[in-house]
């Protein structure tokens, strides 16, 4: 078995099950955009998005002196 840099074979995610997934998703009509392989990626991805969502709403006073008048 091949493992890639940062990989030791004890992730949480199960090969044959992230290989199914590939497939049903390769043969959807419309696919999804992004594909997170665990569910420590979703988190990972929400996480993320609530922060820049926080950001922006922090901005938006901001932002919004910028607009024409």
């Amino acid at each position: 078995m091949t493992f890639y840099q940062g990989q030791g074979g004890n992730q949480a995610g199960d090969p044959q099950k992230v290989a199914a997934l590939y497939i049903e998703c390769a043969e959807m009509e419309e696919p999804w955009e992004n594909l997170p392989m665990d569910a420590d990626s979703c988190t990972g991805i929400r996480d993320i998005c609530a922060s820049t969502v926080e950001l922006m709403d922090q901005m938006l006073p901001v932002v919004r002196m910028t607009d024409f008048e």
